[in-house]
């Protein structure tokens, strides 16, 4: 799970490289260890990390939340406010 930029949006990516092909899954936090997962795309539809076709996801993802939800997404400022269980944040792996 990355957290992606800018990180005031709150939006998330869950990424699944294997198998083939590699999917996107975009979506938020409605509290800690609950990730509402709002829309998705196969990897290499999207582009680069600053493609439009990249952001067009990330355009849905809080368009789906704002549809779904009266509130907003969770916010924390760490890593382990989000995901506090079973899950260690490894950087460069």
């Amino acid at each position: 799970m990355k957290w992606l930029d800018p990180q005031k949006q709150e939006v998330w990516e869950l990424r699944s490289v294997r198998p083939k092909p590699s999917i996107r899954v975009f979506g938020r936090f409605a509290q800690p260890d609950v990730f509402v997962g709002t829309n998705y795309q196969l990897r290499n539809k999207l582009e680069g990390k600053w493609s439009k076709e990249f952001w067009d996801e990330i355009g849905k993802c809080e368009k789906i939340w704002a549809e779904l939800f009266k509130s907003g997404p969770f916010r924390g400022r760490l890593y382990l406010d989000y995901i506090t269980k079973n899950a260690e944040k490894r950087v460069g792996v």
